[in-house]
């Protein structure tokens, strides 16, 4: 036996509307509720996306190299990565990155960037300038590393286009920096291009200068639709 039940307010023990339909909007949950959904959500049939989706997420401990490759999809033009609690096993060590062309880092001298830093060491002396580079190896995204985690690093990138194959791709960067274990913090903003060639890009690559180990506690990636 079916049985259909025609209602346009469904109310809990205390009275709050929990399912209500008024003007051809359905509101489900009551204020200060949380809705738990079991199973997938879906819009007329199909899962629902956002423009700005969470795509993965992960820790690093003391790794030599770090990749994060292989999330780049058709879905998204852009992508933004975050990065908190980077640190070394070691001070006053940069740490660069490369890009990734099936899952491998390019290491050619076809790297052009350029990034502007401001700051102040622990004297209270400003520390201001510019650097960058237009055949360079890999890409100085920081500088003079700390080694402990109480004065890590946050980095933000911007990439654009990844899976292009017509255009160079661009990167932009953000990072705050407390380096050589509270010397002084450095703020730090830039760009950079491979120039190499046009292909898709599948992720990024990053390590330490002079052979050092790098902790990321915690990265997250997103994609954005344009």
């Amino acid at each position: 036996m079916t049985a259909i039940l025609k209602v346009d307010t469904i109310q809990d023990t205390s009275g709050n509307n929990i399912i209500n339909e008024s003007s051809d909007t359905i509101t489900i949950g009551a204020s200060g509720d949380t809705t738990n959904i079991v199973g997938t959500l879906q819009n007329n049939g199909s899962a629902i996306t956002g423009d700005y989706v969470k795509l993965a997420t992960g820790t690093v401990s003391a790794q030599s190299t770090v990749s994060i490759d292989g999330y780049y999809t058709t879905d998204y033009n852009m992508y933004k990565l975050y990065m908190m609690g980077v640190h070394q096993n070691a001070t006053g060590q940069d740490l660069f990155v490369r890009v990734n062309i099936s899952g491998s880092a390019q290491s050619d001298t076809s790297y052009a960037f350029g990034y502007r830093y401001q700051g102040v060491n622990s004297s209270g002396a400003n520390n201001v300038g510019d650097s960058g580079g237009w055949t360079s190896n890999a890409v100085t995204i920081t500088n003079n590393m700390s080694s402990s985690v109480q004065y890590s690093s946050i980095l933000d990138i911007t990439i654009f286009d990844p899976l292009s194959t017509t255009a160079r791709k661009n990167y932009t960067y953000h990072n705050m920096t407390n380096y050589n274990n509270d010397g002084g913090i450095l703020n730090q903003m830039g760009g950079f291009q491979y120039r190499g060639n046009t292909s898709a890009h599948s992720g990024l690559s990053f390590f330490a200068g002079n052979s050092q180990t790098t902790t990321i506690e915690h990265w997250v990636l997103y994609g954005l639709k344009i």
